[in-house]
C-alpha cells in the first residue's frame, strides 16, 4: 500500500469561496492563493500544518526575492517551477514505505520488538502503542469516563490522521514519563506554547507574511537529514518546524481485512492500530523556547533581578484552574502579542489587525483543551508608542486587586476567606469579556490619537469604563458575602465601592507608587477606615 503525501488529499482546508476539502502538500502550495486557510478540527493541527507547509516552502525556495513573492502574489499561485524539489525527493514523502518512512524512524520498531522477545512477553501488543496515541484528543487506556472512547488496538486511524499527527507533534508535543528509558520530551517550544499569525485573506498571503529566513548553516528538513542538531546554533526554521520529539513508527495495513472507519474523520479506509512510539529528540533550550520562532508568543514577566526575567508564555489555563483565572487569561496573550508583533525591533510585523492565536493547555502529559482566538490590533501596528500605553492599561488592569478591596470594605481581615474568591469568581466571564471588548475599543482609538491630549483623554475615559465594570462586580460580590439588612449590604458596597475609586484615582495621580505592606493594610480593615 502506498501513501505519497505529495499527491494524497490529507491537510483540511477552507477555500476561499466557502467550500471545505482536502489536499496534498503540492497542491496546496501551488492553489495557495485560492485557500483561505488551513481548517482542520483541532487548532493546533492549523498552525502545525501551516509550520510545515512553510518548512516544504523553504526547502524548495530558500531565496526569494521581493520581485518574485510580488509575482506569485499577483497569480494567486506558487510557481510549479518552485516546486520542481518536491519531484526529485518524492519518496521522502511516502508514509508507508518499507524501510524509510516520512517522520518515522524503523529502529523503534524493531526496538519494542527486540524488547518483548527479551522480556518473553505474551502478549502481542506489548511495548506498542495504540495509534490513537498520535492524537490527543482521542481518549484511550483504560479510563472509560469520557463521552467518547476508543478502543486500543481495535480502533484506528487513517493515513490522512496518521500523518496530521506526525506533523503536529514538531509544534505540539507534550512531556511525559514512563520510566527514565521513556522519558518522553515536549515539542520545540515546550509542551504549551501559544502561537500568533496574522489572519489574512489567503494561505499564500500568511505564508509570506510570516515566512522567515533560513538563517543557520546547514539549515535542513528532517525528511533529508534525521539526525538530531548537535548545536542549538544550528537550528535553523526548516529544522525546527520539522522537530521530532518522537521516534515513530507506524504499523502498515496490508489486507482488506483492515478496513474500517477511522477514529477521528470517520472516512473508511485501511487503518492504523499500533504503532512504535518511543522518545525523540530533546530541545536544546532548557526550558526556554526556540529564539527564532516566528509564530511563538510570550512576553517577559517585570522582576527586580534583571537576569532572573524569563519569558512568560500564556498558555491556556489547566481545566482546575478558578473560572476567574480562564476569564482574566486574555491579558496575558494580549501582552505576549504585543511583544511579538507590536515591537519595532522585530523582524516580522503584523501585516493585519487580526492574529490568530493557538494555545493549548496540558497536564503532564494530557492535552486537556485547545482553542484558537482572534486578538485585534490597530492598523499602525508598526508604530510602538500605542502599545506601550496599551501596556500600562493592563499593568493598571493588574493593579485592581478586588480581593484587597473586599477585604477592607468588609472591615476584618478576610484573606484567608475562600468565600471572596468565590464571590469574584460569579460572573467572572462576563466581567472580562465587558472588559476585553473595551480594551479592544480603547486599542483603536488610541492608534488614531494625534495629540497628546487626546490619548489622555481615550485613557482617562477608558479607566472610567472599568471603573463602572469593576463596580457592578463588587455590588454583586458583595451582596453574596454580606448578610443581614439592606441597609448593612449598602454600607459595605459603599465602602468597597470607595476602595476602589480610591485605588484608581492613586494609579492616576502616581502609577508607579509602591503598593503600602501587608500588615498596615490588615490593620487598616480592622479598624474600619474607608
Amino acid at each position: 500500500m502506498s501513501y505519497n503525501l505529495l499527491e494524497e488529499k490529507w491537510i483540511p482546508v477552507l477555500w476561499r469561496d466557502g467550500r471545505p476539502g482536502r489536499v496534498g502538500i503540492r497542491e496546496a502550495l501551488r492553489e495557495a492563493g485560492r485557500i483561505r486557510q488551513i481548517a482542520a478540527p483541532n487548532p493546533m493541527d492549523n498552525v502545525a500544518l501551516l509550520r510545515f507547509l512553510m518548512a516544504v516552502l523553504l526547502w524548495c525556495k530558500p531565496e526569494m526575492s521581493l520581485e518574485e513573492a510580488e509575482r506569485a502574489s499577483k497569480d494567486e499561485a506558487i510557481p510549479a517551477e518552485w516546486l520542481s524539489k518536491l519531484d526529485q525527493f518524492k519518496e521522502c514523502f511516502e508514509m508507508l514505505g518499507k524501510c524509510t518512512a516520512f517522520y518515522q524512524d524503523k529502529t523503534a520498531w524493531l526496538e519494542v520488538e527486540s524488547n518483548k522477545k527479551r522480556k518473553k512477553a505474551d502478549s502481542d501488543n506489548a511495548g506498542f502503542r495504540p495509534a490513537s496515541d498520535l492524537l490527543q484528543e482521542l481518549p484511550s487506556g483504560t479510563n472509560v469516563a469520557h463521552f467518547r472512547h476508543t478502543r486500543d488496538f481495535r480502533d484506528g486511524l487513517c493515513p490522512a490522521c496518521c500523518a496530521v499527527g506526525l506533523v503536529r507533534l514538531s509544534s505540539f508535543a507534550s512531556a511525559s514519563a514512563h520510566g527514565a528509558m521513556q522519558q518522553k520530551p515536549a515539542g520545540i517550544n515546550g509542551a504549551t506554547p501559544v502561537y500568533g499569525v496574522p489572519a489574512l485573506p489567503s494561505l499564500l498571503e500568511t505564508l509570506r507574511a510570516t515566512l522567515p529566513s533560513p538563517l543557520a548553516q546547514g539549515d535542513s528538513p528532517s525528511w533529508t537529514d534525521p539526525t538530531k542538531p548537535g548545536d542549538s546554533k544550528n537550528i535553523g526554521p526548516m529544522r525546527a518546524f520539522t522537530w521530532l520529539p518522537r521516534r515513530t513508527w507506524i504499523e502498515r495495513p496490508h489486507t482488506e481485512s483492515d478496513e474500517g472507519v477511522c477514529a477521528s474523520c470517520g472516512q473508511r479506509a485501511r487503518l492504523v492500530t499500533r504503532i512504535a512510539f518511543l522518545p525523540g529528540w530533546k530541545r536544546p533550550f532548557e526550558k526556554e523556547s526556540w529564539p527564532g520562532d516566528p509564530h511563538a508568543v510570550s512576553f517577559q514577566r517585570p522582576a527586580k533581578d534583571e537576569k532572573k526575567r524569563k519569558a512568560s508564555i500564556p498558555a491556556l489555563p489547566n481545566v482546575q484552574q478558578p473560572a476567574n483565572v480562564h476569564a482574566k487569561s486574555w491579558r496575558a496573550l494580549y501582552r505576549a502579542v504585543f511583544a511579538r508583533f507590536a515591537n519595532p525591533a522585530v523582524e516580522i510585523q503584523a501585516p493585519s489587525r487580526a492574529i490568530t492565536c493557538s494555545r493549548a493547555a496540558a497536564n503532564k502529559a494530557l492535552y486537556q483543551d485547545a482553542v484558537s482566538e482572534l486578538c485585534f490590533l490597530p492598523l499602525n501596528a508598526r508604530n510602538s508608542q500605542w502599545a506601550s500605553a496599551a501596556q500600562s492599561e493592563l499593568d493598571f488592569l493588574e493593579s485592581l486587586d478586588l480581593n484587597r478591596v473586599l477585604s477592607l470594605a468588609i472591615r476584618r481581615n478576610a484573606d484567608s476567606r475562600r468565600e471572596i474568591g468565590a464571590a469574584l469568581a460569579n460572573g467572572a466571564a462576563h466581567v472580562e469579556r465587558s472588559l476585553r471588548r473595551r480594551f479592544e475599543q480603547f486599542l483603536s482609538k488610541l492608534a488614531g490619537a494625534d495629540t497628546d491630549e487626546k490619548k489622555t483623554q481615550y485613557a482617562t475615559d477608558w479607566r472610567r469604563e472599568v471603573e463602572g465594570i469593576l463596580a457592578e462586580q463588587v455590588r454583586r460580590a458583595c451582596r453574596l458575602l454580606v448578610g443581614g439588612s439592606v441597609l448593612r449590604q449598602q454600607e459595605v458596597i459603599d465602602r468597597a465601592l470607595h476602595e476602589l475609586r480610591q485605588k484608581i484615582q492613586e494609579d492616576l495621580k502616581e502609577p508607579k507608587k509602591a503598593r503600602a505592606p501587608a500588615g498596615a493594610r490588615v490593620d487598616r480593615a480592622k479598624r474600619g477606615e474607608s
